[in-house]
């Protein structure tokens, strides 16, 4: 049928606000600071001209000389997403990664965080993943723990069942520093001796994978130099020479860090009777044996806890007999020698709903 005189302009304005639709809906959908996300795009290293890890995002732990750690699997299998061993038997580290964010965390800004995650056996866990904002890039020789107290957990985000084992899981922060990289990993204060104890899994590590990472601001106001920022984060391609000079591009350096290696113990649930400081069941440290037993233990922090019944001042003395009463049963059981052993009382503690909790005692042991 031909069109009537008034039937192109009629068409054009359709075309025109079905274009202004699609622009305003562009320009209103939150910038995500994740550079690299999905982890679509792949790395080729170039000393030796192999995959070798995701764009714009970097493990912990540095290279060694057979390749980037711990990524070749997921590079050369294309599975796009991140691998993070997040508890073992075998050894007391975790795997995280890192990644600079396109515009740094405003102090005061509200910032909505999403990803997914899946987990080979078992299903996942919340308690498995948490995000770490810091203002370097953090890399380590060694092996490593990361129990910083200002993470970022997730155990009260909203989870939606995907498909495949997938879950998205979604949160609702307030930023309270600003910072710019982020570290992702298992950041929780439970050692993997108690993890692995608790869940007894079927293998010797528990894995899980990671995906589609998006941070964006609520607000929705975007912020210029992100192409910039994330082309010079793709250009970092030299993977096998951790102790090459490296540079960002409105960045701060790299910077290299040993950690202290740092186990934690948490022993709770009516482990103590009222009033006292006896251990009704001392065989439980027996399943720290092989921790306790091993080689390079420079010092263990033991410290005490009641709960909220009795004045403050004796509850903080019946802590400190608490924590002593553990140093002597390592002391004996182990053959710990009592000078690298310290302890403290805290007196009472409120951490716990339920009081037989509050009665405890938690060990720090630094390698």
């Amino acid at each position: 049928m031909k069109a009537g005189p008034l039937a192109y302009p009629r068409f054009c304005l359709l075309y025109l606000l079905i274009g202004f639709v699609v622009f305003i809906g562009n320009a209103c959908t939150a910038q995500n600071l994740v550079p690299n996300g999905a982890f679509n795009d792949i790395n080729t290293c170039s000393e030796f001209q192999l995959r070798c890890g995701f764009a714009a995002w970097f493990n912990v732990k540095s290279p060694d000389d057979n390749g980037f750690f711990l990524t070749r699997d997921a590079a050369d299998s294309y599975k796009k997403y991140l691998k993070l061993q997040v508890a073992s038997s075998k050894s007391p580290a975790r795997q995280y990664w890192q990644t600079m964010l396109l515009c740094p965390l405003d102090s005061g800004r509200q910032y909505k965080i999403s990803f997914e995650i899946n987990a080979p056996t078992g299903g996942p866990n919340l308690y498995d993943i948490g995000l770490y904002f810091r203002d370097d890039f953090l890399h380590t020789y060694t092996d490593t723990l990361m129990q910083p107290a200002d993470y970022i957990d997730f155990l009260d985000a909203s989870t939606v069942k995907i498909k495949n084992g997938w879950f998205r899981i979604e949160k609702t922060i307030m930023a309270t520093q600003h910072k710019k990289v982020m570290i992702a990993g298992n950041f929780s204060a439970t050692s993997n001796v108690a993890i692995m104890q608790q869940r007894n899994p079927p293998a010797t590590e528990i894995i899980l994978y990671a995906d589609n990472f998006k941070i964006s601001p609520v607000d929705k106001n975007a912020c210029a130099g992100t192409k910039e920022l994330q082309d010079s984060l793709y250009a970092l391609r030299s993977r096998h020479q951790p102790r090459q000079q490296r540079s960002f591009a409105a960045a701060a350096p790299v910077l290299v860090t040993l950690p202290e290696r740092v186990d934690t113990i948490l022993i709770k649930d009516i482990q103590f009777g009222f009033d006292s400081d006896k251990l009704l069941s001392p065989a439980i440290l027996d399943e720290y044996k092989s921790l306790f037993s091993t080689v390079g233990i420079k010092k263990i922090l033991v410290t005490g806890f009641t709960d909220d019944a009795g004045t403050p001042a004796y509850n903080h003395t019946l802590s400190l007999r608490r924590a002593n009463e553990i140093a002597r049963l390592l002391h004996e059981k182990f053959s710990l020698p009592l000078s690298i052993i310290q302890t403290e009382g805290k007196g009472i503690s409120k951490k716990y709903a339920e009081n037989t909790q509050n009665r405890r005692v938690e060990l720090y042991v630094y390698h």
